[in-house]
């Protein structure tokens, strides 16, 4: 019984300290999507974009592919999900990923 009280105890823990946030699509709908938390930095060096953002706990940097015009602007913080793109990144892009965005709000 200890170990089932710990046990649930360290699953709250290590998943409320991630900056992640979970949409689950309705009942009849099994698909969920996981929401990340990120600030978007314009650079004149190499990538000319890049978001920023937290995955347990390690700094990563995403080259969004598509992300909007609207949302290029230097500290804007959004709430994104993303797939992993086979495009390339930009030549001197020092990035994480190269990731395609979607469910991006601000």
């Amino acid at each position: 019984m200890k170990t089932i009280i710990l046990f649930s105890l360290l699953v709250y823990t290590v998943s409320c300290s991630t900056q992640k946030e979970i949409i689950d699509n309705g009942a009849n709908n099994s698909e969920t999507i996981q929401l990340f938390k990120g600030i978007v930095h314009l650079s004149e060096e190499g990538c000319p974009f890049y978001i920023s953002t937290e995955i347990d706990g390690k700094s990563m940097k995403f080259y969004p592919v598509n992300l909007e015009e609207s949302l290029k602007v230097e500290g804007l913080k959004i709430k994104f999900s993303y797939n992993l793109s086979r495009a390339m990144q930009p030549e001197n892009c020092q990035v994480d990923k190269v990731v395609s965005v979607s469910n991006v709000t601000k």
